[in-house]
């Protein structure tokens, strides 16, 4: 499991098709609660950010069909990750944690949020929280071509 922002987000390879994944803080296995298939459609002009930071919940997220980024915002600054079906792999976000996706294709993308309750639901786990900020969509373009975290 690769550690891409400290205690924040894991990138995490699947290898024998069962995910185990262990969260530092409480040092238990994650289950996950609700498993939703979701489309993105594509992100096709300049916006500020809008995403979502949740208080008592967990997101696993796992292209299933074309690729996206997962945009994190960490000390005031946009880390751009692309993750694609090719890659065989779940993105953990731990729980306060904010993200945003991104499509910057003409095409939809499939994937699965399977998400994990680590307390009791709290109002702000489920309202889309808009930044000041603007999405670079060339930077989020470049981080799907160059399969690199970009910031």
């Amino acid at each position: 499991m690769e550690n891409i922002i400290p205690d924040k987000v894991f990138y995490l390879p699947i290898e024998t098709g069962i995910v185990s994944v262990t969260n530092a803080k409480l040092a238990s296995p994650v289950r996950c609660s609700e498993l939703v298939e979701l489309i993105l459609e594509p992100t096709l002009s300049q916006s500020n950010a809008v995403g979502f930071c949740h208080i008592s919940q967990v997101d696993c997220i796992r292209v299933l069909q074309g690729s996206l980024v997962i945009v994190i915002f960490f000390r005031k600054k946009f880390f751009y990750f692309p993750l694609s079906f090719e890659d065989n792999a779940y993105v953990v976000i731990q729980p306060k944690t904010w993200h945003g996706l991104l499509n910057p294709h003409n095409s939809n993308c499939r994937f699965y949020n399977a998400t994990t309750r680590v307390g009791e639901i709290h109002k702000k786990d489920y309202s889309p929280i808009s930044l000041e900020y603007r999405y670079n969509l060339e930077l989020a373009k470049q981080s799907i071509e160059t399969k690199s975290l970009l910031y």
